[in-house]
């Protein structure tokens, strides 16, 4: 199994209001217990861990916040950590 997770950088223009986004990174990782990153742009580089993997999908803890994710092959999620004006989203895909 492969965990493939796309980094989208986002912002929004304080001036115009406008909101922009653009992916910034796309990592592709095995799917095995353990660490999995840094990935994203920029000095914060995210780091996730994938808890345990079986035959149809794995358990990725992605922040203390939050409960750890379980994620199956073939499904996506997507993960947008709490910002007011910019930041990282996180869409992870397992295959």
């Amino acid at each position: 199994m492969t965990l493939t997770i796309t980094t989208i950088s986002w912002g929004i223009d304080r001036r115009t209001g406008e909101r922009s986004e653009n992916v910034v990174g796309k990592d592709s990782f095995e799917a095995k217990v353990g660490p999995v990153g840094p990935v994203g742009a920029g000095p914060r580089k995210a780091t996730f861990q994938i808890l345990s993997v079986e035959e149809d999908g794995i358990l990725i803890h992605l922040s203390d916040k939050l409960k750890d994710l379980p994620l199956k092959v073939g499904q996506t999620y997507t993960h947008r950590p709490f910002s007011m004006d910019a930041g990282f989203i996180y869409h992870f895909e397992l295959n």
